[in-house]
């Protein structure tokens, strides 16, 4: 009784006297208790991993208890949909940011359950990926070409030079990359395993620019030189 006294019979705890002095419990009183602490449904929102975020995230809220299950899903302490579910896990597919939590769980006994601790969705950055710039470099017989990424680092470019399937890995989001191949650029993803795809191709094999003249020829009819010129690198 001195242990109700002193906190003034709180209404959510209970109590035991069928022990001496009021010490620890004895074993089948323990045993009891843990019993009826297991038997309450409790609710665990899961978040899938490895998927991206820029738009929606997927959780699964893990059920323990006895099934069928009624609870409510919070965002930002205000209600937000009912559901019921008759297995141990229910996906559900959130759409917006904010910090979600499961109250109300009632299973099949029906006891009412213990909330779930709170879960703060946060959208991943979009993914984008530009071109902004591609250039013939003289010097270097290379296509240069300038990308400008957005989400998060590091990113992945799925590409095929000569059809011989290549990754780069990018780490900053501007991007200064020199080509001498026929190219195609597939796909790009970040870390946050966002993903777009490109499907671009381009021709950008070259050679040295050189210049060869045959031998001046006069034609005799029209009084004119004729020479001939043997050109290689990109026309025009």
């Amino acid at each position: 009784m001195i242990t109700q006294q002193y906190y003034a019979g709180l209404s959510n705890c209970n109590y035991f006297y069928n022990y001496i002095y009021h010490s620890f419990p004895p074993c089948a009183t323990a045993d009891s208790f843990c019993m009826r602490v297991n038997a309450i449904p409790k609710a665990f929102i899961v978040p899938i991993e490895n998927e991206c975020r820029s738009d929606s995230m997927h959780i699964k809220v893990a059920l323990c208890g006895a099934a069928p299950y009624h609870f409510d899903l919070y965002k930002d302490s205000v209600f937000f949909n009912s559901y019921i579910s008759y297995n141990d896990t229910l996906p559900i597919s959130i759409f917006e940011e904010g910090i979600y939590q499961v109250k109300s769980v009632v299973d099949a006994s029906p006891n009412s359950g213990i909330d779930s601790k709170k879960y703060t969705f946060i959208k991943d950055s979009a993914i984008q990926f530009s071109i902004t710039n591609k250039y013939y470099s003289c010097d270097s017989i290379f296509t240069v070409i300038d990308l400008q990424l957005a989400g998060s680092a590091p990113w992945y470019l799925y590409q095929t030079q000569n059809n011989i399937n290549i990754i780069d890995t990018f780490y900053t989001n501007n991007i200064h990359q020199t080509y001498n191949t026929d190219l195609s650029l597939l796909s790009i993803n970040d870390s946050n395993k966002c993903t777009i795809l490109i499907n671009e191709s381009y021709n950008l094999k070259d050679t040295d620019l050189t210049i060869n003249m045959s031998v001046p020829l006069l034609i005799a009819i029209t009084l004119k030189t004729r020479i001939d010129f043997i050109l290689s690198g990109r026309s025009p």
